[in-house]
């Protein structure tokens, strides 16, 4: 029982609650003022969690153990309040790693997805080819094929994009980053303008170039597109890394 107690105050505080669930909870935090003790002393635990602040957290702790008991049920809250500290710490640890620019690559990156590599796609063996082997992941055979073709077709933007994926997915990101800005200085389509800028912005953070890869996702979040949701979030999270 205190046990879902105190998960139901974790999800409180981490807003998993839905906003029914939340006003009934916030209710009765008014009529019990133990629930209301509670759920801030373990806001205070988290904040110092969320701040690395390990003094105050020890501080915390000690203050708690200092204070009389005011009931039978006490020292196992006590217990519960430890428990609680470590599910938090752990909780907040996975948090800070998901959301660390060194991961954002790997959460928002996805293979650029092949809807053709030319026009005459239907009508060329040689694009056949590319695209079977793209679609198959056979990265391999399919990367000298396609820097073949870029070189010949300079202007299929859709054929550099999946070059550019093939670069970053065998790590090495400098030649898509080489790649992609040769492509949008001839891209004459602005269909794949915002397209580049993603790719470019994914690429950017594969080198850790987290200032070009900030400049990139404002543009793209101010332009109001397809990755603008998902450019806003990156061009958040690297303002808050970069402060």
């Amino acid at each position: 029982m205190e046990t879902n107690r105190f998960k139901q105050i974790d999800d409180y505080l981490q807003e998993r609650l839905t906003n029914k669930e939340a006003i009934e909870f916030e209710d009765e935090m008014l009529l019990d003022d133990e629930l209301s003790r509670q759920v801030q002393l373990c806001r205070e635990l988290k904040e110092a969690i969320l701040e690395q602040d390990v003094a105050l957290l020890r501080q915390k702790l000690s203050d708690i153990s200092k204070e009389k008991p005011k009931s039978m049920h006490r020292p196992l809250f006590f217990k519960m309040a430890a428990t609680f500290t470590i599910i938090v710490a752990t909780s907040v640890l996975t948090w800070k790693i998901y959301n660390s620019p060194q991961q954002l690559f790997n959460n928002y990156y996805t293979r650029y997805e092949l809807s053709g590599v030319g026009r005459d796609a239907s009508a060329n063996s040689s694009a056949l080819q590319i695209t079977t082997l793209y679609s198959e992941g056979k990265f391999n055979e399919v990367t000298p094929l396609l820097e073949q073709y870029t070189n010949k077709h300079p202007g299929e933007t859709a054929a550099a994009l999946m070059l550019a994926s093939v670069y970053l997915e065998n790590n090495t990101a400098l030649k898509a980053e080489n790649l992609i800005k040769k492509t949008i200085n001839q891209n004459q389509q602005e269909i794949y303008t915002e397209t580049l800028q993603w790719y470019l912005c994914l690429t950017f953070l594969h080198e850790k170039k987290y200032k070009e890869a900030l400049i990139e996702s404002s543009q793209i979040a101010s332009r109001g597109g397809k990755y603008a949701q998902d450019a806003e979030i990156i061009a958040s999270k690297l303002k808050d890394y970069m402060k």
